[in-house]
């Protein structure tokens, strides 16, 4: 049976109109899902900004309690001597250290599979360097040197089982851990140093200082997981932007490598268990750090970074009209440097300050004078901070 032309006109305007209402109810759900995604980002985004500047009022807070705990016209009578020779001095290390820890950082990334010239490790490292010391919580730089790894890696073969995102970011983080491991092992070997020093009451207070500063220190890891949870949920390779990205890699720089211990505790949460992170990130550090050829020469590619650090702290002592012995030295050198790697300060501002006057405190010594002395280093590695930006403008030509 024939349909009539006009019923069958009238058939197909039907159709139309109804796929033209469905597509009409698609849109409006998209850009409804989309606009609540949208607020749901910009809602993260402002807690992300209320819990960055927390962590700065930490920092600020905690230098703000020395310099109130001390003997303030000790501190500015210290300062005041300032000698600019030694700091020209200690600035001048920087192109050493940022040599060889672009030497370690294409080393890890050789050990793990994933191609790294020298010449990009060097530009990128100062890029880096310069970053770490010029923004606040001391990793942004560090996040964008994984970005930018990331983007130079293209189409290269990586191994597998390793994103493009994976293979940059697991290199990087093998690299900070070995740096971070000669001083963990120094500051471990230096603890018996100071039970042997401390007696009586004093080294009960000394024990009380330490537990308070391990207790800290656990306390943290849970706070910083769940500042980061949600970032470490969303993969960065999927970013719509490059700020989007540097905020993300930023959060799973520090969620990994700060509070690595917290990895299997976390890792439901955080989702490396479903794309088997975890496992891949442990077995890059396998190979990378704790393999028997590569933590040798990890070590000693490191230890030769922290002789240059040794230098630079002896030069900030130098600069006030301060010295240490050798076996005191040991004692105070290691904890301040780790104090510098908690990500609540500005260059080491703070953390760095409180740590230092709280062990020439325990050591008898002037707490004002170790106060002066963590601002000298502050303001020695605040100068390092350009020739790391001359040396990322010279690999540029």
């Amino acid at each position: 049976m024939k349909q009539h032309p006009a019923s069958l006109i009238e058939s197909l305007k039907a159709q139309l109109a109804a796929t033209a209402a469905a597509q009409v109810e698609l849109l409006e759900s998209t850009a409804a899902r989309d606009a609540e995604a949208h607020a749901l980002d910009a809602s993260r985004d402002s807690r992300s900004l209320v819990s960055g500047l927390a962590q700065l009022g930490i920092g600020l807070s905690l230098l703000i309690f020395t310099l109130r705990s001390i003997d303030s016209g000790a501190l500015l009578a210290r300062l005041l001597r300032f000698d600019l020779r030694f700091l020209a001095l200690g600035a001048s290390l920087a192109l050493p250290q940022l040599c060889l820890c672009a030497l370690r950082w294409r080393f890890s990334a050789r050990r793990l599979g994933v191609p790294l010239p020298y010449r990009d490790a060097l530009r990128e490292y100062g890029l880096s360097f310069f970053l770490n010391l010029a923004l606040p919580l001391g990793v942004l730089g560090d996040a964008l040197r994984v970005l930018r790894h990331r983007q130079r890696l293209g189409s290269a073969q990586l191994p597998p089982k390793h994103s493009q995102l994976t293979a940059a970011l697991n290199s990087a983080l093998v690299e900070r851990s070995a740096g971070q491991l000669v001083v963990a092992l120094w500051a471990l070997a230096a603890t018996p140093l100071w039970f042997h020093a401390l007696s009586g009451s004093s080294q009960a207070n000394a024990g009380q200082f330490l537990s308070g500063s391990v207790a800290l220190a656990f306390g943290i890891g849970p706070l910083a997981a769940q500042r980061v949870r949600y970032r470490m949920r969303r993969s960065a390779e999927n970013a719509g932007s490059d700020v989007a990205s540097l905020r993300q890699a930023a959060g799973l720089w520090i969620a990994k490598s700060l509070f690595l211990d917290y990895a299997r505790r976390y890792a439901a949460g955080f989702g490396f268990a479903r794309g088997g992170q975890l496992r891949v990130l442990l077995r890059d550090f396998q190979r990378g750090l704790f393999a028997p050829r590569a933590v040798l020469a990890q070590i000693a590619m490191s230890s030769c970074v922290v002789l240059t650090l040794i230098v630079q702290l002896y030069c900030a002592l130098g600069a006030i009209g301060l010295t240490l012995p050798p076996l005191t030295a040991a004692k105070v050198f290691p904890f301040m440097l780790l104090s510098m790697a908690v990500p609540f300060s500005f260059a080491g501002f703070g953390p760095r300050e409180a740590a230092t006057a709280a062990l020439y405190h325990a050591l008898h010594l002037s707490a004002a004078d170790g106060t002066a002395f963590a601002m000298a280093y502050g303001a020695l590695s605040l100068s390092t901070a350009l020739p790391g930006l001359l040396v990322f403008l010279w690999g540029r030509r």
